[in-house]
């Protein structure tokens, strides 16, 4: 035995045909207009394709739950209805065999029957131009409503090509000033590099003048201390001549002295020849002594003249040292200023870079600001439109609702008209056994009165055979 589904042990999630099996149950949809299978339960992936976004979904999901829960609590509320409506037993409930009337007031019924159907059938006429009207009411009012969201949706793209222009403008202005302060910015920085080349410049030139300036002072330090070795040497070569002419001098008088001694000697050649040569052998040991001091002073002074040369030349070393240090740590101070200088220009530079990194990261801010404000315009101009759209299909649904209920009740006004065609056909029907059998009646009765009439004759015909009638039989 197969289960009977109804609404009372509706199963939501069931989507196998047929939905509902109980007639009250389907009544009850037919009456509100509503197809059972928009009862069922649907799933949010079924409300869209995978190019509709899940908040889309979930919208259209959430209202059609809440017009689904909607919609079953008015079909139970109706099928609680069903079960005690005549009109419902008198189509669906009954039985549908003939009906029985009292023949002796089925002409008083019928009259009565016959008006209130009359009144009946105006009442549903009224009804169904009442339901006309407002059918037509609700179109207009769907196409004026239509014509206000055509007139947003114009004011809303006329609104929305107005913004693009203006957020076109503003990006053009901010591009037009972007690329002014980058042309600014630009020009500032070749001046400062043009400002810190000149400085550079002039700061090497002064270093080169600088340079020539120790330069020329070495050398002429250098020619001072040339012509002051010369000088030095002149002078040496002079004491040194000084001391050989005195000692040339001092030799010849000596030998001038010898000579006059030897003449003295001569005269007393004999007598003091031993004084004599003791004499001469104590001067010349007092000459070879003398020339040897002035040879060892001779010998002194190339020494100490070789080491004030040594030291000189140590100094002059020493000074082409200091020199080349000098050059060098001018060379590393100069390449350290250059390196500076570098470092100052990629300082500029990155500076720079970090300002315009700053001013594109503000604009990347700023661009997906006004884009995230525009996708959550995008998105609630898209839900509006989704509502909107939702709005539009509950009102064309309401309209087939109300198409389908008209049709439901045209059904069943056909069969409440059928249904009194018949009645009235019955009424028709026992009307005319209603007269047969007063034909019948009336017709037996005056069979039943002329076969009375017919026996009374014949007793009075036989009372009169006998020579009279009785009282009774006259009677």
């Amino acid at each position: 035995m197969k289960t009977v589904r109804s609404l009372e042990n509706f199963d939501e999630y069931n989507t196998v045909e047929p939905i509902l099996t109980s007639p009250r149950s389907l009544e009850a949809c037919r009456r509100c207009g509503i197809i059972p299978k928009e009862l069922t339960y649907r799933y949010p992936e079924s409300f869209g394709t995978s190019s509709d976004s899940d908040e889309i979904l979930q919208i259209r999901w959430q209202h059609f739950e809440e017009k689904r829960k909607e919609k079953l609590s008015a079909v139970r509320e109706e099928r609680q209805r069903v079960g005690s409506d005549d009109l419902y037993d008198a189509t669906e409930g009954g039985t549908g065999g003939p009906v029985n009337y009292d023949k002796s007031s089925a002409v008083e019924r019928e009259q009565r029957q016959i008006e209130a159907m009359k009144a009946r059938r105006q009442a549903e006429l009224d009804q169904m131009i009442a339901y006309e009207i407002k059918l037509q009411e609700v179109a207009k009012e769907q196409q004026r409503q239509q014509e206000i969201q055509k007139e947003k949706e114009r004011q809303l793209q006329l609104e929305k090509i107005r913004r693009q222009e203006e957020w076109d403008r503003l990006k053009k202005e901010k591009e037009e000033q972007k690329a002014r302060d980058e042309e600014a910015a630009e020009v500032e920085r070749k001046r400062l590099v043009a400002i810190e080349f000149q400085k550079e410049k002039q700061r090497q030139a002064e270093e080169v003048a600088k340079e020539k300036q120790r330069k020329r002072e070495a050398r002429q330090r250098e020619i001072e201390a040339a012509a002051k070795r010369e000088e030095h040497r002149l002078q040496t070569e002079a004491i040194l001549a000084r001391q050989q002419a005195a000692i040339d001098a001092r030799r010849q008088e000596m030998e001038e002295r010898d000579r006059r001694r030897i003449a003295e000697m001569n005269e007393r050649r004999i007598a003091l020849m031993i004084e004599h040569e003791e004499t001469r052998q104590r001067s010349a040991l007092r000459i070879e002594n003398a020339i040897e001091a002035q040879k060892n002073i001779l010998i002194k002074k190339t020494r100490e003249f070789n080491e004030r040369q040594a030291r000189n030349e140590v100094r002059k070393q020493q000074f082409k040292r200091f020199q080349q240090e000098q050059i060098e740590q001018n060379r590393i101070r100069a390449q350290q200023r250059s390196v500076e200088i570098q470092q100052a220009l990629n300082k500029m530079e990155r500076l720079e870079e970090e300002k315009k990194m700053q001013t594109l990261e503000k604009e990347r801010l700023s661009m997906e600001n006004i884009s995230r404000i525009k996708g959550e315009r995008a998105r609630e101009n898209l839900q509006k439109s989704e509502i909107q759209k939702l709005k539009q299909s509950d009102k064309l649904e309401l309209v087939e609702r109300m198409q389908r209920v008209d049709t439901y009740r045209r059904d069943q006004l056909l069969k409440k008209i059928e249904k009194e065609n018949s009645r009235m056909k019955t009424l028709k029907q026992n009307k005319e056994e209603l007269l047969e059998q007063r034909m019948a009646i009336k017709r037996q009765s005056e069979m039943e009165r002329q076969r009375v009439i017919a026996s009374m004759e014949k007793m009075r015909s036989s009372s009169k055979g006998f020579g009279g009638a009785s009282p009774k039989a006259k009677n």
